[in-house]
């Protein structure tokens, strides 16, 4: 469990390497499939914990951001994670029924998206001293048919490692990097 932890967290680490700045100064990145990723394999505490660790990126770390910036940045991706991985658990239960886990990992995921959206839309504002709804729509109207391609992925990505391997996971790298374009 811990090994599978802390590959999750460090393909999420590279994915939040590359951000993408939006118009609104949103950041972007496609850490999101390794969260759901994450998310399928281990529930909604195994996505916390990466969405926590994994997307540390190097601005914080070199103290470009401020410590409560880092709180909000990574609250953002944690509290939905938490509440997508439990609507995942919420529908699956015990079934091992892999229509039903795709799904579920579907509902998941855009509960995941929609409360990163919101709350990172409204961290933004707040910052920018702008409308919620004016930074939301302009940022979003551009990446967000693309964080929804992320999720089949991701689903993908959790099933090639619980039956392939970690290795053959890092196939994903450039479906990922071709995403972030």
């Amino acid at each position: 469990v811990v090994a599978g932890l802390i590959f999750w967290a460090l393909i999420a680490l590279v994915a939040s390497a590359f951000p993408v700045v939006m118009p609104r100064l949103s950041v972007v990145s496609v850490s999101i499939a390794p969260i759901v990723a994450a998310m399928v394999l281990g529930g909604p505490v195994a996505a916390g914990w990466i969405a926590a660790v994994g997307t540390t990126e190097l601005r914080e770390l070199r103290g470009r951001v401020p410590w409560y910036g880092t709180l909000v940045n990574h609250s953002v991706l944690v509290l939905p994670a938490l509440v997508g991985g439990f609507a995942l658990l919420a529908i699956v239960g015990d079934s091992t029924d892999v229509i039903l886990r795709f799904v579920a990992t579907m509902v998941g995921a855009t509960i995941f998206h929609v409360g990163n959206v919101l709350l990172a839309g409204l961290g933004v504002a707040l910052r920018e001293r702008e409308d919620v709804r004016t930074v939301v729509t302009v940022d979003t109207r551009s990446y967000l048919p693309n964080l929804f391609a992320l999720a089949p992925l991701a689903w993908l990505m959790a099933q090639i490692y619980a039956y392939v391997g970690p290795t053959a996971t890092l196939l994903f790298a450039l479906p990922l990097y071709t995403t972030r374009l």
